[in-house]
Formats: C-alpha cells, structure tokens, sequence
C-alpha cells in the first residue's frame, strides 16, 4: 500500500559511503536529507558558541577549520559537548525538511540515528558497512584526517554488530560503485514492494 510519506534512514559509521547510497535513492525518486550537510550549517549559525567551547584555534582566515573541530571534539573526547550544543538544532531541521517535503519517500542521511535515539522516526532503516581498515583509509583520504583522528572518530561511535539487529537491511560497501548500485537497487525495490506500489483494483 502506498504511504504518503515513507521515511528511509540510512546510517552507518564514518567512511561507509552511506552519502552514495543515499544519492542513489535520490536517483530512484527519493528526496534526500544529508544530516552533515544540515550540520555544516548550524555550526556556521553557532560559530560563536563553538569557538567559546572548543577555543580559537578552530578557526582560520577561512572560517572554521572542521578538521581542528574534529580533533578537538574526537581526540579530547568531548563529543557529548559538541552533541549538546548543535545537536536540538541539527534535529529539529531535519524534521523541519521533512515536514516540507511532499508526498513520497523520504531518505535521511544520518550517521547518529542510534546515537541520538531517533530510529523510531523512520520506516525503514539501512546500515551501510565496510571494514574497518577500509573506514580508516576512507577517513583518511577523503577528509585528511590523521590515522589518530580516524580511529578516535570511529571509536566514538556504535559499533556495526550492535546496530544489525536494529535495522531492516545492511549494505556492505566494500567493492565497486556497480556492486553498491546492485545492491542499493535491491534494497529500493524491496521497499517499494512494501510501501510505494498503489494498491491493484480489487475485483468485486
């Protein structure tokens, strides 16, 4: 039966591809919510509070310096801090875009469903996974990040065997973009067996 609004969550620790998978539903018709995008905003919006918790030396002549948040935040082990100051805003945006979407489905991009006690929001949710050592090099490549940072990020967050049973499918990325669509495909069309197909006329 189709639903007026179906909401997707897809999580997965940082480095999982869990933004591409996302995207490819947005391909197949979802409109797509990426919390880290929400969230790059409200720390611009909070600049001054954050630079009062974390200290000056998170910003540059570019402005903030998420790298230097980061190792603030992850090697001080003051994420709770971060959480509380961003977090109520980061959430009630997300919702906020999701009471202004129309009909259809909904994907969120979150890495912090769990963490931030959210999952029964959704309808249906993806935990994305890759090894850790592939998390590592991801982390590592893609934001610059030392191999210190990157371990102390993922050691902030749930562990994947604890966010299996709490999902309605898991995603392993851990080969080519082909084999993630192959896989992304089948999970859109199980959900679309479940909640998007119009009901068949009913013979009377």
């Amino acid at each position: 039966m189709r639903q007026d609004k179906v909401m997707i969550g897809i999580t997965g620790n940082a480095g999982s591809g869990k933004t591409t998978v996302a995207r490819l539903f947005g391909s197949f018709g979802a409109r797509v919510i990426v919390a880290d995008e929400i969230a790059r905003e409200v720390l611009q919006q909070k600049i001054r509070e954050v630079v009062e918790t974390f200290g000056s030396e998170i910003l540059t002549d570019q402005g903030l310096d998420r790298t230097r948040l980061a190792e603030a935040v992850f090697l001080g082990g003051r994420q709770e801090e971060l959480n509380q100051l961003v977090g109520p805003d980061i959430l009630r945006r997300i919702l906020q875009e999701v009471e202004k979407a129309p009909p259809g489905p909904i994907v969120v991009d979150a890495p912090l469903i769990f963490e931030y006690k959210i999952e029964d929001h959704f309808d249906v949710l993806i935990l994305v996974t890759a090894p850790r050592e592939v998390l590592l090099k991801r982390l590592m490549e893609r934001s610059g990040y030392s191999k210190e940072l990157a371990e102390a990020v993922l050691q902030s967050q749930i562990p994947d065997e604890d966010k299996i049973p709490r999902v309605d499918y898991v995603l392993e990325n851990n080969g080519t973009l082909d084999e993630l669509k192959q896989q992304a495909t089948r999970i859109w069309r199980a959900i679309e067996d479940r909640f998007l197909e119009d009901e068949e006329d009913e013979d009377y």
